[in-house]
């Protein structure tokens, strides 16, 4: 997958010694469990704080963001990767994972970028299913953020979210919108996988929010 995200800017890496899993100020306590939020005072966000440093040097022509899906589900696969994949390579953790907050954790050790999977009911529902925590278009708006929270609690230390689908809620474009919003005000930055589908892209455009998509 290839993205160019604008206007995130690069974080320290932090040395193994000082590491933490969970920034202070950046979570709130919820019924789900931690849920990012944008820091009082200083206004820091998931975003900054969790991207991993990159530093463009002046020659740079172009740039391209590799990302390997469904890190976590294989708990060897996930360690062989961290071991193996070359520095840059970000990774999107499923939020089914085992040991989510293990493999987060080991991932932003070698300063590698992680980005939580968003479970989005797809065009083919219900042959093709997400899982229980999948954003539904017969589900309130209500019952929708519920299943967010139970997302966003799979672990600290994402940057933000990658969006696989969206389509689904061309019919309910309102409800998006303020999911949309929600996911911008805790202050993560967004990833549309989807090629093809401007409706993400249309609405993150409209929120403002920090918005990148697979090309």
């Amino acid at each position: 997958k290839q993205a160019d995200l604008q206007d995130a800017p690069a974080s320290t890496k932090l040395p193994d010694k000082d590491f933490v899993a969970a920034i202070e100020g950046l979570h709130e306590t919820t019924p789900a469990g931690l849920v990012p939020i944008i820091r009082s005072g200083d206004k820091l966000t998931a975003l900054k704080a969790y991207a991993a440093s990159f530093e463009r040097k002046p020659d740079t022509k172009a740039t391209i963001s590799l990302v390997m899906a469904d890190y976590g589900l294989s708990k060897k696969i996930s360690a062989d990767a961290n071991k193996a994949l070359p520095d840059g390579i970000s990774l999107s953790l499923n939020p089914y994972s085992k040991d989510a907050q293990e493999l987060t954790n080991q991932a932003r050790k070698q300063n590698r970028e992680v980005w939580l999977s968003l479970p989005i009911q797809t065009d083919a529902y219900p042959e093709i299913d997400t899982g229980p925590n999948t954003l539904l278009t017969n589900m309130n708006l209500a019952e929708n953020e519920n299943r967010i929270l139970s997302t966003l609690s799979t672990s600290t230390g994402y940057a933000g979210v990658i969006l696989d689908e969206g389509n689904s809620f061309s019919s309910r474009k309102g409800d998006f919108e303020k999911i949309i919003g929600s996911l911008r005000d805790r202050g993560l930055g967004l990833v549309q996988s989807d090629t093809e589908s401007p409706f993400i892209e249309e609405i993150a455009g409209q929120q403002k929010a920090p918005f990148a998509k697979n090309n």
